[in-house]
């Protein structure tokens, strides 16, 4: 059955600590009444001269001032802190009550002043008041009494005139006994609802601190042992248990005060796939709900471990994420306690950062697993891709070994090829013949083509091998320039195009630098920008004084531009026209000549030219809104080239 109390009942507190907080009440009254009372007592001796005749206020200053000994004595003792609670009433009753009782008895038997008989009532009321323990509210009351009713006596009244004022003081004791019965029940009340607003708080701040230790956990297992160690400090039970699901069963995950299962075996799995099904756990699971049985007894579904102590009261509630019911939190009582409603509600809560805990490890978990098979796969593609990486750098050793090798194998017939086409073009029986001549004149411009080839791929190859020799000369640029286009006349002629430079050249600066091997670098531009510019096409040559571009602004050079009016160049291949044998569109589509438009070639102009401007330490690029035949976009490449090295 499933019990619930509406009513959130205050935790009781122990007798002991009651009377504890009563005293302590008492202790902390009594300093500002002790101060109160030394303080009329003071006002009362300065004015009994003004009052009575001599010597009376002197006997009447006399008993005063005696009292206020006793109670200055009291109140010098309060102040050292020296009067422990325990023993507070026997303080109050001789070093408060009693002298005050003794004054106001001594100064009605000198004056005989009826007034003073009310003291007597006041007395009874005031210590009332304070005396919160009944034996010795009784005892000050009782010595109230018997000393007013005694002093009357001592005056020479006889009892019948006494008989009234007893009944009036029985009337005050009354009044006084039911003041200290509120007074008293105000103060337990006020101390039971300190006392709970303090537990309250301890057990928030525990839920909180539980609730920290869960959530640090990042593992179920120390998620577990976490919820068994702080349960302690949340609830109240006898033993524990979390019971996780697995499919259509729950199986105790962590348990505390249950033994472990004998012969190395698990505790039982509890079948809750069933959704007709009544039992205990499978109505928390369909029903969401806590269940408390107050008596677990009165169900028949109860199951009964072997080896322990039974149960006698039973809460249930379930761990809950999103909107599953991922486990149960079962905690036991041995005996007939039953759970609060407060007690409920804290498990709930509980409950719940356990569950909230319970997910941030299992998304922990498998984040981790996650981690480590991405880990093993990272580690699995790097590993083939050094090794890939490897296999392209042999390549690349063994690709240029075999340009060194064949350049050099080439050269020497090559040579021989070229001695004997020179030795046939001076005969003059063989230039006599125009077929024969023809036949020369093609070999001869074959083994010219064939020469420049290998002297490419020789430069390629130093430069590869960073064994590229500089011959460091200063010039000016401009006469760089002009002996560049004047060799490539012919060429431009050819192809009815022009080559013009700006006048700004002409006042660059000079540098220092490899002449011969800088004329190879503008002669590559010139040739690139003939073959990829339309017949009747332009060439433009361009210059400033300029910083290094990147992150070097200090370092001055110049930049020259060759500018051309051809395709243009595809933002995409920019940069991969600078490597090694590349060429743009079709290979099998290109001319066999290297100055025709769009002709052929080996692929080596442009990556010779950067890799003769970087053992200048300067920088080469190119900049093109696109490539396209019809509107002839054009390309700017750009040299940069320290003054001094």
């Amino acid at each position: 059955m499933h019990h619930s109390t509406d009513d959130h009942t205050i935790p009781p507190v122990s007798p002991d600590l009651i009377e504890t907080e009563l005293n302590e009440a008492l202790l902390a009254l009594l300093r500002p009444a002790a101060a109160f009372i030394l303080g009329l007592h003071a006002f009362l001796i300065l004015i009994y001269p003004l009052q009575d005749p001599w010597p009376l206020w002197g006997y009447r200053a006399m008993v005063t001032g005696g009292s206020g000994a006793i109670v200055l004595t009291g109140f010098f003792l309060l102040r050292r802190g020296q009067v422990d609670a325990a023993r507070v009433y026997p303080f109050a009753a001789f070093f408060l009550a009693l002298p005050i009782v003794a004054d106001t008895a001594g100064n009605y038997y000198l004056t005989r002043d009826p007034l003073l008989l009310s003291y007597f009532l006041l007395t009874a009321v005031l210590f009332g008041y304070f005396t919160l323990n009944r034996r010795w509210f009784f005892l000050v009351e009782g010595f109230n009494i018997a000393a007013g009713i005694l002093t009357r006596l001592a005056t020479g009244e006889r009892f019948a005139e006494s008989a009234p004022y007893a009944g009036i003081l029985f009337a005050s004791l009354l009044a006084a006994y039911f003041l200290n019965l509120a007074h008293r029940r105000s103060l337990m009340r006020m101390i039971t609802l300190r006392h709970g607003e303090r537990l309250a708080r301890e057990v928030a701040e525990n839920l909180q601190h539980a609730g920290a230790a869960l959530t640090s956990r990042l593992s179920t297992p120390a998620v577990l042992e976490a919820v068994l160690n702080n349960l302690a400090n949340v609830l109240d039970c006898d033993r524990a248990a979390v019971l996780l699901k697995e499919g259509d069963s729950l199986v105790i995950t962590a348990s505390k005060g249950f033994p472990p299962p004998g012969g190395g075996a698990s505790y039982p799995k509890l079948f809750i796939g069933d959704a007709s099904d009544h039992g205990i756990f499978p109505q928390i699971v369909r029903t969401r709900m806590a269940l408390h049985l107050t008596d677990v007894r009165q169900r028949e579904d109860w199951i009964y471990l072997p080896g322990i102590e039974p149960a006698a009261v039973w809460l249930g509630t379930p761990l809950i994420r999103g909107d599953e019911v991922i486990g149960i939190l079962s905690l036991v009582r041995t005996s007939q306690r039953p759970y609060t409603r407060e007690e409920m509600d804290r498990a709930a809560i509980f409950a719940g950062q356990v569950a909230i805990a319970l997910q941030n490890a299992s998304l922990y978990e498998q984040i981790a697993a996650f981690s480590q098979k991405l880990e093993k796969e990272v580690e699995a593609r790097t590993e083939d891709l050094q090794r890939a990486f490897t296999h392209l750098e042999k390549l690349d050793r063994a690709k240029t070994d075999f340009i060194n090798i064949m350049s050099h194998e080439i050269r020497t017939p090559l040579t021989v090829v070229r001695g004997y086409v020179q030795m046939l073009a001076r005969d003059p029986s063989l230039a006599a013949d125009p077929q024969i001549a023809s036949y020369i004149n093609g070999i001869n411009m074959g083994s010219f083509r064939l020469q420049e080839l290998v002297d490419s791929l020789l430069v390629m190859v130093k430069i590869d091998n960073q064994t590229l020799e500089i011959a460091w000369t200063e010039f000016a640029i401009i006469d760089l320039l002009k002996l560049v286009i004047g060799e490539l006349e012919e060429i431009l002629k050819s192809r009815r195009q022009t080559c013009e430079i700006e006048p700004a050249v002409a006042d660059l600066p000079p540098i220092i630098g490899d002449f011969d091997l800088l004329q190879k670098v503008f002669t590559n531009l010139l040739l690139n920008g003939i073959k990829y510019t339309p017949d009747e096409g332009c060439l433009t040559i361009g210059g400033r004084v300029s910083s290094r571009p990147g992150n070097d602004p200090t370092a001055k050079g110049v930049e020259i531009v060759v500018s051309d009016t051809g395709i243009g160049v595809p933002p995409e291949m920019q940069e991969l026209i600078f490597t090694k044998f590349f060429q743009t569109g079709q290979v099998d589509l290109h001319s066999s000549s290297k100055i025709k438009f769009k002709g052929g070639g080996a692929g080596l102009g442009l990556s010779i030219a950067r890799g003769i401007i970087d053992h200048h330490r300067g920088h080469i690029w190119v900049e093109s809104p696109g490539q396209d035949e019809n509107t002839l976009p054009g390309s700017h490449f750009h040299v940069w080239l320290p003054c001094t090295q």
